[in-house]
């Protein structure tokens, strides 16, 4: 099973440097930039293949990717202003940026489909102090809440009480005059 996590890993690794790499590749595509090369790791290439004037290819080692732009070692002809060091330095710079800007962009699409995937916590608006309590969305069998008596819309109230050398977390019942048709849930 170790083995499948750290193929996991690499494979998940790979995916974030494709996507890196992909900003750097579609910002210099959108600027006019010549790109000779965009592949996958590094090492000797497996698979190769030549669309227009950049070669796409997946490497041995998947530890790595690369976007090679024309002129990017060495300086730029005058007479070819497609080349990386012949571009003005705004364009540069934002090529430059793409790939880390993608890497914040998958952080906060991940982050938002981990948060879309979270239960969201269940509310009921308190008509008297128009405050939002949290009920009980679920009680598993065998659980201390079911053995405390809790059940499905039961109010909760939590109160930390801090005493030296000891924290306990209790809970009990809260505004017992609200009615659960009464309550509003919201999402």
């Amino acid at each position: 099973m170790t083995i499948v996590y750290i193929l996991l890993a690499i494979l998940i690794l790979e995916l974030l440097i494709f996507l890196h790499e992909l900003g750097h590749f579609t910002a210099g595509k959108l600027l006019g930039f010549r790109i000779l090369g965009f592949s996958l790791g590094f090492g000797p290439a497996l698979l190769k293949f030549k669309k227009g004037e950049t070669e796409y290819s997946l490497r041995a080692f998947p530890v790595g990717g690369l976007c090679q732009f024309d002129g990017e070692d060495e300086e730029a002809l005058e007479n070819d202003p497609r080349r990386f060091n012949a571009q003005p330095v705004w364009k540069r710079f934002i090529v430059i940026l793409a790939g880390p800007f993608m890497n914040i962009l998958t952080a906060f699409l991940i982050a938002f489909v981990f948060y879309l995937c979270k239960p969201m916590p269940v509310y009921a608006v308190d008509p008297v102090t128009h405050y939002e309590v949290p009920i009980v969305a679920s009680v598993k069998e065998n659980s201390p809440a079911e053995k405390a008596g809790k059940t499905v819309t039961s109010l909760l109230q939590s109160t930390v009480n801090i005493r030296p050398k000891r924290l306990t977390r209790t809970f009990t019942p809260l505004f017992p005059h609200l009615s659960v048709p009464q309550a509003m849930i919201l999402l």
